[in-house]
């Protein structure tokens, strides 16, 4: 599919019209995609159906296949090949299935919190998505619960990154990835499998077995301390390992060695008083948290 045909079937810049290069596909199809959220106004046997928002992806989805469904049937295959019709549907439900994942919520959200996916001011109480980076201001801290319990507390002037949430229902998780990109955690394993996790650095990984960590995320190295269960924390190349087995071992990691700290230790713990709202480092289940018991019991927990 050449770039004006992919322009034609899915403009993703607020009001950007079909370029001129892919009007000859979005007339043979009778379509006009527009943006902001999604606009679709397919002409089918003098009959206009327009479709507006994220929510009715799937309902636009039906609607294109028909009508595409529908030229096909009237128009030879000569002009418009099996493959490139193959190609657009493909676009189209691309297109419909692009919406955020809601994987969790905010239980606390003090001063300056915000959100990628999209951008956003975050609250008590606010969804937090998949691929979705959550950042804190100055004198700012928050507290994201996953819907598998996982607790996850930043602390001011830091960054982190849900790359990946893969809810199997009953209160756990397939995969749950997550980058620390910078600044000061506590993270709080849920109910779902150690095996499951992901945890990254700019230069460490984590293993978790039912684990509390306080990590600290600083300019080409990584602190790690451990507050309850147990750690394997590596360098991004896994070459240098460290085993952490008691509270308050330390390691600190840089891109070249992992190594056991033994003056160096951080702590969540004196960020933790700061928080109003309190419970910043003590764990909060999903079920609990504002408008999420529905969810919750609807998932068997």
């Amino acid at each position: 599919m050449n770039a004006g045909i992919a322009a034609a079937l899915y403009s993703i810049k607020m009001n950007r019209h079909i370029p001129h290069s892919g009007g000859a596909l979005a007339n043979e199809l009778g379509l006009t995609i527009e943006t902001d959220l999604i606009v679709v106004e397919p002409s089918f046997n003098g009959r206009q159906v327009s479709t507006t928002g994220w929510s009715m992806a799937l309902q636009m989805t039906l609607q294109m296949a028909w009508q595409m469904t529908w030229h096909m049937c009237a128009a030879p295959f000569s002009r418009i090949s099996a493959k490139l019709w193959a190609a657009a549907f493909m676009t189209m439900v691309g297109v419909a299935g692009a919406h955020a994942e809601q994987i969790g919520d905010a239980a606390i959200a003090e001063n300056e919190v915000t959100g990628s996916n999209p951008a956003r001011g975050i609250a008590v109480g606010s969804d937090v998505f998949r691929d979705e980076t959550v950042r804190t201001g100055k004198d700012s801290d928050a507290k994201l619960v996953l819907k598998d319990d996982t607790n996850i507390s930043l602390g001011p002037l830091s960054n982190v990154v849900l790359d990946r949430f893969v809810y199997s229902g009953n209160g756990t998780a397939k995969a749950v990835a997550v980058n620390f990109s910078k600044g000061a955690f506590r993270f709080m394993t849920g109910s779902s499998p150690k095996n499951a996790y992901t945890l990254t650095t700019p230069v460490a990984t984590l293993g978790v077995r039912g684990t509390i960590l306080d990590i600290h995320v600083l300019q080409g190295r990584t602190v790690v301390t451990l507050v309850e269960g147990a750690a394997h924390i590596c360098t991004r190349s896994g070459r240098s390992c460290v085993d952490l087995i008691l509270p308050g071992q330390t390691v600190v990691v840089t891109a070249a060695s992992a190594q056991l700290a033994t003056t160096s230790r951080f702590t969540f713990l004196e960020g933790c008083g700061q928080s109003v709202s309190g419970g910043l480092c003590g764990p909060t289940l999903y079920a609990s948290l504002p408008g999420a018991a529905d969810i919750a019991a609807l998932c068997g927990r």
